[in-house]
């Protein structure tokens, strides 16, 4: 009889914490269907909204505006109108590339990635050949900021 228990409670244990593991990393995913809205990195904080798809499998109409984030010290530049509808997400994570755009001025590229846990995101907006600091913090990318976002 105690054979015929170990050899039940065996599979059991196991049946149990599969799952455990799948309830805790559904917790984590993002929200099938949500809204985000955040925003971007000070000093020049603007809104950041998407949607994640219905099917959790891409994010949606990214939109934020992407600006001088004054590591080069005072002075600015333009700030551009940033949107992606489509970007594809796996295990919580997206990227992609979108344009900048400004009016009439060219377009410029810029990369998003972000990651989304159940109803927090957090990512970046660069422009990746973006002005560059001559002097102060020399290097830096001036047009690059980070974002947070929470579920609707």
């Amino acid at each position: 009889m105690q054979h015929l228990i170990r050899r039940l409670l065996a599979p059991a244990l196991l049946c149990a914490l599969l799952i455990l593991a799948a309830a805790a990393v559904a917790a984590k995913a993002p929200i099938k269907g949500a809204s985000y809205r955040g925003m971007t990195s000070p000093p020049g904080a603007s809104s950041v909204t998407f949607k994640v798809s219905a099917n959790g499998k891409q994010v949606l109409n990214f939109t934020t505006h992407l600006g001088y984030n004054g590591k080069c010290g005072q002075g600015g530049g333009p700030t551009y109108e940033v949107k992606a509808h489509v970007l594809a997400l796996h295990g919580g994570r997206f990227a992609g590339t979108a344009k900048g755009t400004l009016g009439t001025i060219k377009p410029v590229t810029v990369k998003i990635s972000g990651r989304i846990a159940a109803g927090n995101a957090s990512g970046s907006v660069v422009e990746p050949a973006g002005f560059r600091c001559k002097s102060i913090d020399k290097g830096a990318n001036a047009y690059s900021e980070t974002f947070t976002a929470k579920a609707a």
